[in-house]
C-alpha cells in the first residue's frame, strides 16, 4: 500500500494542472462570448438606425408625391400619405434620438433634422390648404417658390450624412463582431484540446486501477457463484413451502364449505324425491361436488409434498456458505 501513495499524489497534481488548464481556458470562452453578443447587439442596433432612417425619408417623398397629386387631382387618396407622416413623424424622430443618444455627432444631426422635416411638413400642409380654399395659383406659387425643394434638399442630406455615419459603425461593429468570432473558435479550441487532455490523462491513468479492480472482481464473483445458486435455490423452496401450506389451508377451508354442500344436496334429494326433473340436478350437482373434492385431494397431496424441506437446497446452501468465506479471504488478500 505504501508504494501507492506517490502515484496517486502525481495523478491528483497532475488531475488538479490539467482542470485548472481547463477552468481557464473556460472562463476565457466565457468573456470572448459576452464581447462577441455586445458586437452583434451593436451590429443589429446599427441596422435598426438605418431602417428608421430610410423609413423617415420614404414617408417623406411619399408625401410629396401626394402632395403633387392632390394639386393636379384634388382627390383626397393622395392626401393618406401627408396623413401618416404628420402622425407619425415625431415618434419616429424621437425612436431615432433613443438609438444614437450614444453617438454626439448623430445626435447634432438629428436635432438639426428635426425642425427641417416639420418646417417641411407644414408647407405641403400650406399647399394642400390653399387649394381646398380655392387658391390654385397661390399654392402652384408656393411650389415655384422652391421653398419646399430648399427644406428637402437639407433633409435628404442630413439624412444621407447619417446614413453614413451608421454605415461606418456597421463596417466597424461588423468586424469588432467577425473579430470576436474568430476568437472565439480559437478559444472552443484551445478549451475542446484541454477538455480532450484532462479526459485522456482521466483515462489512461484510471485503466490500470480498473483491470486489477476487474480481476479481483471476477475472481470474486467466481468463488460466490455457487453460494448465489445455492441462495437462490433455497428461496425457491421456502416459496414452494409457503405455497404449499396456503394450498393447505385453502384445501381444507374448502373441503369443509363441500361438506356442507354434499350434506345439503343429500337432504334436498330427500326433500324433492318423486318430484319430476330434480333427481337428475341432484345428480349433476353432487357430480359437480364430487369433482370439487377430488380437486381439493390433490391441492391436500401438493401440499404435504411441498412441505417437506429438501436435504439437497440445505447441502447446496452449506457449500455456497464455505465458497462466500473463501471468496472474501480472497479478495481481502488481493486488497492488501
Amino acid at each position: 500500500m505504501k508504494k501507492t501513495f506517490p502515484s496517486v499524489a502525481g495523478d491528483v497534481f497532475w488531475g488538479v494542472f490539467v482542470l485548472g488548464i481547463a477552468a481557464f481556458v473556460l472562463l476565457g470562452t466565457v468573456g470572448t462570448e459576452i464581447s462577441q453578443r455586445r458586437a452583434a447587439a451593436w451590429v443589429r442596433h446599427t441596422i435598426t438606425v438605418e431602417s428608421k432612417l430610410n423609413r423617415l425619408a420614404a414617408h417623406l417623398r411619399r408625401a410629396e408625391s401626394g402632395e403633387r397629386g392632390y394639386l393636379l387631382t384634388a382627390d383626397e387618396q393622395f392626401l393618406e400619405p401627408l396623413e401618416k407622416l404628420r402622425l407619425r413623424t415625431d415618434a419616429e424622430i424621437d425612436d431615432i434620438r433613443d438609438l444614437v443618444r450614444d453617438n454626439p455627432k448623430q445626435l447634432g444631426a438629428l436635432e438639426e433634422l428635426a425642425p427641417l422635416t416639420k418646417d417641411r411638413i407644414e408647407v405641403l400642409e400650406a399647399g394642400v390648404q390653399m387649394i381646398k380654399d380655392g387658391r390654385a395659383s397661390e399654392a402652384v406659387a408656393l411650389v415655384r417658390s422652391g421653398h419646399g425643394k430648399t427644406l428637402m434638399d437639407r433633409i435628404s442630406a442630413l439624412l444621407d450624412q447619417m446614413g453614413q455615419e451608421e454605415e461606418r459603425l456597421f463596417h466597424e461593429r461588423e468586424q469588432a463582431y467577425l473579430s470576436a468570432s474568430e476568437a472565439l473558435e480559437i478559444v472552443f479550441g484551445f478549451l475542446f484540446l484541454a477538455i480532450a487532455g484532462s479526459g485522456l490523462f482521466i483515462l489512461f491513468s484510471s485503466q490500470k486501477r480498473i483491470r486489477d479492480l476487474k480481476m479481483a472482481y471476477d475472481q470474486v464473483v467466481e468463488q460466490s457463484g455457487l453460494r448465489l445458486q445455492a441462495e437462490a435455490q433455497l428461496r425457491q423452496s421456502q416459496k414452494l413451502e409457503a405455497l404449499g401450506h396456503l394450498a393447505g389451508g385453502i384445501a381444507h377451508d374448502f373441503n369443509n364449505l363441500l361438506a356442507v354442500i354434499v350434506a345439503s344436496i343429500n337432504i334436498l334429494r330427500r326433500k324433492v324425491a318423486g318430484v319430476s326433473g330434480c333427481d337428475e340436478l341432484c345428480s349433476s350437482a353432487e357430480g359437480s361436488a364430487d369433482k370439487a373434492a377430488r380437486l381439493v385431494r390433490r391441492l391436500l397431496a401438493f401440499s404435504r409434498e411441498q412441505s417437506r424441506p429438501s436435504s439437497s437446497s440445505r447441502r447446496s446452501l452449506r457449500r455456497g456458505r464455505g465458497a462466500r468465506h473463501a471468496g472474501a479471504r480472497e479478495f481481502c488478500w488481493m486488497s492488501a
